[in-house]
């Protein structure tokens, strides 16, 4: 959006550089709309395909492309009908020692989608009764205590010394919708907030 709002590149350039995102977000969705037919679950069904469909919707709005930007909102519907009632995704839950590295992977890419979905008149935040505050809920309480994830996997969790951009850098959106002290606190302690499966610092 920088460079249509800023002259970095003349309207030629700008319409190849769009052009050119919607032919990978198509290639994209091709990708996981094929694993799809093949022996579930697969990659299809973890988070990896919600990195997918944020980066497919974020094209489709680029593109205004209502198809795309409508792949990426199933894609975050369905992350948030896996979400557990205990606030975990269950094919993160197998990743044994980085179960929590994976749930907290996952929630970039979610809360992204919801964001994309809020400013386009759809409530996914609500989808399942909050379901992602769910999620949010449990990976924030591991930053002080990874204990649940320990017995859940039955082995200890891989952890960083230092709040990582990766694990909280979604919660710049996040907090201006649902203030939360604890979050904003994480916030704080990170040394660096710039994300690049995010294409950056995330809007606050």
């Amino acid at each position: 959006m920088k460079v249509r709002s800023r002259g970095l590149a003349s309207p030629d350039q700008a319409r190849a550089i769009t052009a050119w995102l919607e032919k990978l977000a198509e290639e994209n969705r091709d990708y996981y709309d094929d694993k799809r037919q093949h022996h579930r679950p697969n990659d299809s069904d973890n988070n990896h395909v919600y990195g997918a469909g944020f980066a497919i919707a974020a094209a489709g709005i680029a593109n205004d492309d209502r198809k795309l930007f409508g792949w990426g909102v199933d894609a975050y519907r369905h992350g948030v009908s896996y979400i557990q009632p205990d606030g975990t995704l269950p094919l993160e839950m197998q990743r044994g020692q980085m179960a929590l590295d994976y749930d907290l992977y996952t929630l970039a890419p979610l809360i992204m989608l919801a964001e994309f979905g809020e400013t386009n008149g759809l409530r996914l935040y609500a989808q399942r009764d909050y379901a992602i505050k769910r999620l949010v809920t449990r990976c924030v309480s591991a930053f002080e205590d990874p204990s649940f994830f320990q017995q859940q996997t039955g082995v200890p969790q891989v952890t960083d010394s230092q709040v990582q951009a990766w694990q909280i850098s979604w919660a710049l959106p996040y907090t201006r919708r649902f203030p939360a002290p604890e979050i904003t606190k994480l916030l704080y302690e990170a040394e660096w907030l710039n994300y690049t499966m995010l294409g950056g610092l995330p809007p606050p």
